[in-house]
């Protein structure tokens, strides 16, 4: 019947788009091709249907699979790409439903390898690629990412897990770090990936905790850092892997403990080229997170009249100073630089 099926189907010449969803297809050792079809979705597809299904679709070049077996079904559709070639996919996105109980979503580190290889040696052309869901390690969505570095045509990069550690890319957007607990190694692959992305101007990072090894690999280009509620020690490590910056972002979750880190790091890395220092607060947090001493004001005064020369504009939301006194004198070491043109 699925023969037979796929054989009515080429009489279609302009059919481009396949969905199949909540079905099992037995496909003869050489199916019939449908030269026509460019995009297949399928949803909940058993596992032995993938091999004749991808090989009966030769000009295919966009892939949207729901799976609900993940470590039975992703080696399953690793294969079938490996034997039918892939160069001309533009688009991967494999997904795992939130329904799925916890040992339908795990994939072993040896399924994310041979996923990450495909990837690597046969998607040349690969614009987009979603991996979602799966419950996997940290180091298992690195080897994704570190493979889709070898994509020049690369627009687009979700990688998440079950757990929500995400990384993410978007040529006009930047990249993100999402919910992350990196080791020191994982960081320093995870840079070394993002080195790639010569175009990458813009880096965010979120509820997440980056161990950087003594000399951090450099990201020359990103010029603007957007980051929100990052352990404290992250922040060296950070600055200094990013020589270029301009605009900074963050919203912090310790005023007393994070603003003395943040300047220590500007102070350090120098802060000439700054030209934005947003520093905020989230209003929901216990006074006592917000409150900051008169010696933190001052050293933070200190950076901006000694080494922000050209900064233009400068934000310090939902602070709780010792009194007014401190806030006039920030306000006095802003008036120096020359090329202020907005305090908050």
């Amino acid at each position: 019947m699925t023969a037979r099926t796929w054989s009515c189907l080429r009489s279609f010449t302009s059919l481009n788009h396949l969905t199949i969803s909540d079905s099992s297809l037995s496909f003869p050792p050489s199916p019939p091709e449908l030269l026509s079809v460019t995009k297949l979705s399928a949803k909940r597809v058993t596992s032995q249907s993938y091999e004749g299904l991808l090989s009966s679709l030769p000009g295919l070049r966009d892939i949207d699979i729901t799976i609900d077996y993940a470590e039975r079904d992703i080696p399953q559709i690793t294969a079938g790409l490996r034997r039918t070639g892939g160069q001309q996919l533009t688009r991967i996105n494999l997904t795992s439903t939130s329904s799925l109980p916890s040992e339908k979503k795990s994939v072993s580190s040896e399924t994310m390898k041979r996923l990450g290889l495909l990837i690597r040696e046969q998607t040349k052309n690969l614009h987009s690629l979603g991996v979602s869901g799966v419950k996997c390690l940290d180091e298992d969505l690195v080897e994704i990412a570190e493979s889709s570095t070898f994509l020049k045509a690369l627009d687009s990069l979700h990688l998440q897990s079950l757990d929500g550690e995400c990384f993410e890319y978007d040529r006009e957007s930047g990249f993100q770090v999402k919910e992350c607990r990196l080791s020191t190694e994982m960081t320093a692959r995870m840079w070394s990936c993002l080195r790639s992305f010569t175009s990458l101007n813009h880096l965010t990072i979120s509820d997440s905790s980056l161990s950087f090894p003594p000399s951090s690999p450099e990201l020359p280009t990103v010029t603007e850092l957007s980051a929100k509620i990052m352990t404290s020690q992250s922040y060296e490590g950070l600055f200094s892997s990013l020589p270029g910056l301009r605009d900074i972002d963050i919203t912090i979750d310790d005023a007393e403990r994070d603003i003395p880190q943040i300047t220590a790091c500007l102070r350090r890395t120098g802060g000439q080229q700054l030209t934005y220092i947003d520093l905020r607060v989230p209003p929901s947090l216990p006074s006592e997170k917000n409150r900051v001493s008169r010696e933190t004001m001052r050293g933070l005064g200190l950076l901006i009249r000694e080494q922000t020369k050209n900064l233009q504009r400068l934000d310090l939301r939902w602070v709780r100073c010792t009194d007014e006194e401190d806030l006039v004198d920030l306000f006095e070491c802003c008036r120096r630089v020359k090329t202020m043109s907005s305090v908050r």
